[in-house]
C-alpha cells in the first residue's frame, strides 16, 4: 500500500467508532518520513498551568505535572488512552523578539474553553509550574498546517527550514504528505474533552514518535492561541 491509499484510508476512518486497530496498522505501514527535530537545550523554561477549584492550593511538582498513565483513559492531542505526555508551553528564542503569545497565556488559552469564547464572563485561580529543562529534549516538529505559517514566525522557520533540508531528498513528497496530513489533525479546532476522538490519530502519530528511543515527543503550534505561539 503506498502513502496515498495509507492517508486515504486514515482520512475515511469513523474515528467516533475508535476504529482503534485500523488506524494503529494504518499508521504503522507509513513507514520511513522526514521531519525537523528541534531539541530543547539544558536551561529552557517551560510553563504549565493548572486550575485550582474550591480553594486548593498545589504545594509539589507532583501536582503540576503530567497526568499519570493510568488516569489517562481518553485521546487527547498528543497522546493516547495507554500513555501520557507532558504538555508544555514555551517561547523560542525567535519568538521572544516578535510581538508573541506569552507561555502563561497559551497555557491558559489551552486549558479553559470560555475564556476563547469573547462572550463569556468569569474568575479563575490557576497555578503555573515553571519547569527547567535539565536534560536534552528531541521533538519532531508538526508544522506544516498553511494556516499557521504567516502568524507564527518560528513555525514559518521550522517549516522553512524542513523545505530547505529536503530539498532533493527522495522522501520530501511522502514526507510532506505524511506531514500535511497530520498537522491538520494536530490543528483540528473542534477536538475537546466531549470530542476526545477527533484526537485518536495525532495521539497514535506522537505514540508513533515515542518507540524511538532517541525522541521525547512533539512540537506543534497552539490550536487555542489560533497557531500565533
Amino acid at each position: 500500500m503506498n502513502i496515498d491509499d495509507i492517508l486515504k484510508g486514515l482520512g475515511n476512518l469513523n474515528l467516533e467508532k475508535l476504529p482503534e486497530d485500523d488506524a494503529k496498522s494504518l499508521i504503522q505501514g507509513i513507514g520511513q518520513c522526514g521531519s525537523v527535530l528541534v531539541t530543547l537545550h539544558p536551561g529552557k523554561t517551560l510553563m504549565r498551568a493548572r486550575s485550582n477549584y474550591d480553594g486548593e492550593r498545589f504545594t509539589t511538582p507532583k501536582e503540576l505535572s503530567y497526568k499519570p498513565a493510568f488516569l489517562n483513559k481518553t485521546y487527547q492531542r498528543a497522546s493516547t488512552p495507554r500513555n501520557t505526555m507532558f504538555y508544555a508551553s514555551f517561547n523560542s528564542e525567535i519568538e521572544a523578539k516578535e510581538d508573541s503569545v506569552a507561555p502563561q497565556l497559551i497555557c491558559a488559552f489551552e486549558t479553559f474553553d470560555w475564556l476563547r469564547d469573547p462572550k463569556a464572563k468569569g474568575i479563575q485561580t490557576i497555578t503555573f509550574g515553571r519547569w527547567v529543562v535539565s536534560k536534552p529534549i528531541n521533538l519532531i516538529a508538526i508544522v506544516n498546517h498553511k494556516d499557521f505559517y504567516e502568524k507564527n514566525v518560528y513555525t514559518a522557520e521550522l517549516f522553512d527550514a524542513f523545505n530547505s533540508q529536503f530539498t532533493n531528498h527522495p522522501l520530501k513528497e511522502k514526507s510532506l504528505k505524511v506531514l500535511d496530513f497530520f498537522a491538520k489533525h494536530y490543528a483540528n479546532e473542534k477536538a475537546n474533552s466531549e470530542h476526545s476522538y477527533l484526537y485518536m490519530l495525532s495521539g497514535m502519530f506522537s505514540e508513533m514518535v515515542l518507540k524511538n528511543k532517541d525522541l521525547h515527543g512533539v512540537i506543534y503550534p497552539s490550536v487555542r492561541v489560533d497557531g500565533k505561539s
